[in-house]
């Protein structure tokens, strides 16, 4: 992100859930020196997703809903080298009739490109549901010990009575954090596009390679 940004300074980055009331969700981008993490700047929106929509099919890709909640921004590196850029979000409202609750917890992988105005922009290229339990609110940390991502999600729970705080003060937690699972790159070589649906926008993409 230095370089892409031109920050000849090591600075270190964050995003956070947003939205804008009556436009749609926003991924809020910051920076600060490495030297001073008092100082952050506002960079604008990372992405910016219209209201209600969605990547692709609703039922494989999910809805980006209204508002996004405990946003990540991180990027993996795949069995040849190459980097991909992905954001996690917890999703809230739009089209989730069929889901378990108003929120879905998704993830996007994307394209990262400098604005005109010197920012970042995330661009999609495929997406979908980060679990299709209950999960919600998944965040991640780089394992740096072991060369790895590792992500957790929260389980809520379904409680009853009162809107479900009897229970919940009842027993004094609500909720639980899921088993940490490791997150990489799958990739599949050789692939034959023969009736074009793989290039619909989905769960993966396909990229043509000279060989």
């Amino acid at each position: 992100m230095d370089a892409l940004l031109g920050q000849v300074e090591p600075h270190y980055y964050a995003v956070f859930g947003s939205g804008i009331k009556g436009v749609g969700p926003r991924i809020p981008f910051y920076s600060a020196p490495a030297s001073n993490l008092t100082n952050w700047t506002f960079l604008g929106a990372l992405w910016e997703p219209a209201a209600n929509t969605s990547l692709g099919s609703v039922l494989s890709t999910g809805t980006y809903g209204f508002n996004f909640e405990v946003s990540g921004f991180f990027s993996l590196e795949d069995s040849h080298g190459d980097i991909h850029y992905y954001v996690n979000m917890g999703s809230e409202g739009g089209n989730v009739s069929f889901h378990e609750s108003a929120h879905w917890a998704l993830w996007n992988e994307g394209h990262v490109t400098r604005r005109a105005n010197g920012s970042a922009q995330f661009t999609p290229v495929a997406g979908g549901a980060g679990d299709w339990g209950n999960l919600y609110a998944l965040t991640s940390f780089n394992d740096t010990k072991n060369n790895r991502r590792v992500q957790w999600g929260w389980a809520p729970e379904d409680l009853v009575g009162d809107g479900g705080l009897f229970s919940a003060t009842q027993q004094g937690f609500q909720g639980a954090i899921s088993l940490p699972r490791e997150l990489f790159v799958h990739m599949t070589t050789g692939v034959a596009n023969a009736d074009g649906n793989l290039t619909e926008m989905g769960n993966s993409y396909v990229s043509q390679q000279s060989d």
